[in-house]
């Protein structure tokens, strides 16, 4: 997602641009004592982590880069910040929605696992769709598995994303997660 980012906003006059990215972090496991999955639905932050992408950026390279700079923020305790500012980031997003602060978000929902029988309805895969109003102008997906099968839901607000503008970013990083795979 940072290099279709990247790809959509480069000029010819700069060789590299920094790209800001919010990763999602499940607090349940981080609290002590830690919080089941059935005393709680969600409790969830986020660290922000910023990447120099250019035309020679590695897909592989930059993927290890982030995730070795969430897991240092996590260590730092760097998701509890948000909490702690809550509301300031909350006033500052609803004075200027269509303001992006960050360029991508991702969470990864992980493994989903809950029954898909139920009576003669079957569930064949899930959805998350987080209210998107306040983050205008972000590239996020939510990825989720359900048996087996990965599904990426992308959320986007118009007008600070258009549908085509959206529809390129989304195919422009299928390419390269079909690419990475090849």
């Amino acid at each position: 997602m940072l290099l279709s980012v990247y790809d959509k906003i480069k000029t010819e006059k700069s060789d590299k641009t920094c790209i800001s990215c919010r990763s999602f972090v499940d607090l349940r496991r981080r609290l002590s004592p830690a919080i089941d999955n059935e005393n709680l639905g969600s409790l969830a932050s986020a660290v922000s982590t910023f990447h120099n992408i250019s035309p020679q950026t590695d897909f592989w390279q930059l993927a290890r880069e982030v995730k070795q700079e969430v897991k240092q923020a996590i260590n730092r305790g760097n998701m509890f910040n948000i909490i702690l500012m809550f509301t300031e980031i909350l006033n500052a997003l609803l004075s200027s929605s269509n303001k992006a602060p960050l360029a991508v978000e991702v969470t990864n929902l992980g493994q989903v696992d809950i029954p898909v029988n139920y009576g003669s309805l079957k569930l064949e895969e899930i959805s998350f769709m987080p209210s998107q109003g306040v983050f205008g102008g972000v590239f996020f997906a939510a990825v989720t598995t359900l048996k087996g099968k990965m599904m990426l839901n992308y959320v986007f607000s118009e007008p600070s994303l258009s549908q085509g503008t959206i529809e390129d970013l989304i195919d422009s990083t299928m390419s390269y997660l079909i690419r990475s795979y090849q």
